[in-house]
């Protein structure tokens, strides 16, 4: 079965999970969000898409996902279902039924043939994944969030978020990447209106001049309406549409730059929130493991095995671990809120915990890398320097329209033939030479953060294999003023106390290097558009 063939497959189950009670279920309403198609193995296409649904759990009417002209793009209705299946058949493109499985994840459901299909329903978001199981090769995607109207999402309670989906909703549903979409669309619109308008067009001033409205037309009122007539005619016209597809291409590029960015962010974020996380559970670790001793100790000391005032050393380093957790508390509540922002939700609290469910490249096998490999590579496959090269094509192509500017009668009189035209050009000249310079700025703000992102990188590593090893002795300290306070042998409870502290922070490093490691190594593989980015 070819891949082609199981896309509807795939997207009917969004909408008819819902009838198994003890699954995932759908609500009804308005739907938004996007399908992400990489069925041809060479490029992504990213559609949005929405859906009303109308109905109950149990009678669902056929779904229809449609696109922002409110073409149908996939149909589908439900076959069968029972509480740990569901059968479906989409229109067109399905040759028969094909049923998928209840997961252990009971809001997901799935089925694995030639392509893999994962699918979950978590009130307000409805998601699924095509992969190739082979490979893992992401085939198709579909994120669809439930928005009331006029307002934002509806119910987003907390719940808890892996990077991967993150990353995804980041890339498409941030409100960065939502507004760069109009941004797109309206410069399709204005690409798609300057090519329009080099066909014969009428307005009430055209028919004036043209002379229908007078009873004797003149040659200068039948040439004024060349400009709105034939504008095929007229060659500026024709170099203005094409710049404005130039202008449309670099400004899709600058979604890809959002969505990359965007993406890279929220990587970031995950990785300190997983940072801080530890950080607590090593402290929380910590300081259990320092009240057993200190209670130990306040024993010995009430039986007289020990001077009074032993306990204290032990109560101001557990006094100072509380108010490290109550730090960490803290932080963790700001970095869930970040990834919730990011990750375009309206309530700051949707975000109850973030996972990282793929590690790309573990800072335990992580080899050094090479700046000028990185840098290269990042240059040549820069977005950033693709965008301001249609910038640059648009800028010759407007400078080239100047010279014809003079045979259209609507053009700027300032580009009629006369002795300023010269002057013109030479700043439109100007112009491309001041976006040629921003190229070479781009190129060098690239190799500025591939040689930052590869010394980040490269001293976490350093950093990491120092803080092991400053945990290994930390360790062999502690199990010794231990051991000593276990077999009554004399113990400096105030060194006990300082290698308490340097223990944990020697634990607290370890976890620093290597969130240090991790987001250096989420900016270059934004650089070079690898892991997470590959599809790009």
């Amino acid at each position: 079965m070819k891949y082609e063939k199981l896309i509807p497959l795939a997207l009917v189950s969004l909408a008819l999970v819902a009838c198994d009670p003890t699954g995932p279920t759908i609500g009804t309403g308005h739907y938004e969000g996007t399908l992400s198609n990489h069925l041809d193995g060479k490029s992504y296409v990213r559609t949005p898409v929405s859906a009303n649904i109308q109905g109950d759990q149990w009678h669902l009417p056929n779904i229809v996902l449609v696109d922002s002209k409110g073409r149908a793009k996939f149909r589908f209705r439900m076959i069968s279902f029972d509480l740990n299946s569901i059968t479906v058949q989409a229109s067109p493109g399905l040759p028969g039924p094909v049923t998928l499985l209840k997961s252990q994840d009971p809001q997901c459901y799935s089925s694995t043939t030639n392509v893999k299909i994962t699918l979950c329903s978590t009130q307000p978001e409805i998601t699924f994944d095509i992969t190739d199981p082979r490979n893992g090769t992401a085939l198709l995607s579909v994120v669809l969030y439930q928005y009331r109207r006029p307002g934002g999402l509806v119910d987003e309670s907390p719940k808890a978020f892996t990077l991967t989906r993150a990353i995804e909703l980041a890339q498409h549903k941030s409100f960065s990447s939502r507004i760069e979409v109009e941004h797109v669309i309206q410069a399709k619109l204005a690409m798609k209106f300057a090519y329009l308008n080099l066909l014969p067009k009428i307005s009430a001033g055209n028919l004036f001049n043209s002379g229908l409205a007078s009873l004797v037309p003149t040659f200068p009122t039948t040439i004024a309406s060349i400009g709105n007539l034939p504008s095929f005619l007229l060659p500026n016209r024709w170099f203005v549409a094409g710049a404005s597809g130039d202008q449309y291409r670099a400004e899709q590029d600058t979604f890809k730059l959002i969505r990359l960015n965007m993406g890279a962010t929220v990587e970031g974020i995950f990785y300190a929130y997983y940072r801080d996380r530890q950080a607590r559970q090593l402290t929380q670790k910590t300081f259990d493991q320092a009240t057993d001793v200190r209670n130990e100790v306040k024993i010995r000391e009430d039986l007289g095995q020990l001077p009074r005032g032993s306990t204290g050393n032990m109560d101001s380093i557990l006094n100072q671990m509380q108010q490290a957790l109550t730090v960490f508390d803290q932080l963790l509540i700001e970095d869930r809120s970040a990834i919730s922002q990011t990750l375009g939700f309206f309530n700051p609290q949707t975000v109850q915990d973030a996972i990282i469910d793929v590690e790309h490249n573990p800072i335990e096998h992580a080899p050094a890398v090479d700046f000028k490999t990185i840098s290269n590579a990042a240059v040549s496959r820069s977005f950033e320097v693709d965008q301001i090269n249609f910038l640059i094509r648009a800028a010759y192509t407007t400078r080239t329209s100047q010279f014809f500017a003079f045979l259209d009668p609507e053009a700027d009189p300032n580009l009629g033939l006369g002795f300023g035209l010269p002057v013109q050009i030479e700043i439109s000249s100007s112009k491309i030479q001041e976006l040629g310079i921003n190229r070479e700025q781009i190129q060098s703000m690239i190799s500025q953060s591939a040689l930052n992102a590869v010394t980040d990188y490269n001293q976490a590593l350093q950093n990491f294999r120092d803080a092991n090893a400053g945990v290994g002795i930390q360790q062999n300290l502690l199990d010794i003023a231990l051991n000593s306070l276990k077999v009554g042998a004399k113990v400096d409870f105030f060194g006990l106390v300082q290698v308490y502290q340097n223990y944990l922070a020697s634990q607290i490093q370890v976890e620093t290097a290597r969130a240090n490691y991790r987001v250096a190594r989420a900016r270059i593989d934004r650089l070079l558009l690898r892991g997470f980015y590959a599809k790009f």
